[in-house]
């Protein structure tokens, strides 16, 4: 097992944070998952208002890391996939 540490700084309403259609978070905050060697797939949707900023990242393991940072637009949603492997 591995342990993958995310990040989320999000100052929009609903946020939703999966990992192979697991969810792994609902708010701002970091936690840390244990997953199995492979291939993984992060999911996120975040709902809010225009302007409504947020940040996540996955910040270990090294190999794993990666960043999105997005503000939200007239449509007030954002949603998509990473896919990395441990």
């Amino acid at each position: 097992m591995a342990k993958v540490t995310i990040r989320l700084e999000s100052s929009a309403d609903f946020n939703i944070v999966r990992i192979d259609d697991v969810e792994v978070m609902r708010a701002p905050g970091t936690r840390d998952v244990e997953l199995e060697p492979g291939n993984h797939v992060l999911t996120w949707q975040i709902k809010g208002q225009q302007g409504d900023k947020y940040t996540l990242e996955i910040t270990a393991p090294e190999s794993a890391e990666f960043t999105r940072k997005a503000t939200l637009d007239s449509f007030a949603i954002d949603f998509g996939f990473h896919s990395f492997e441990l």
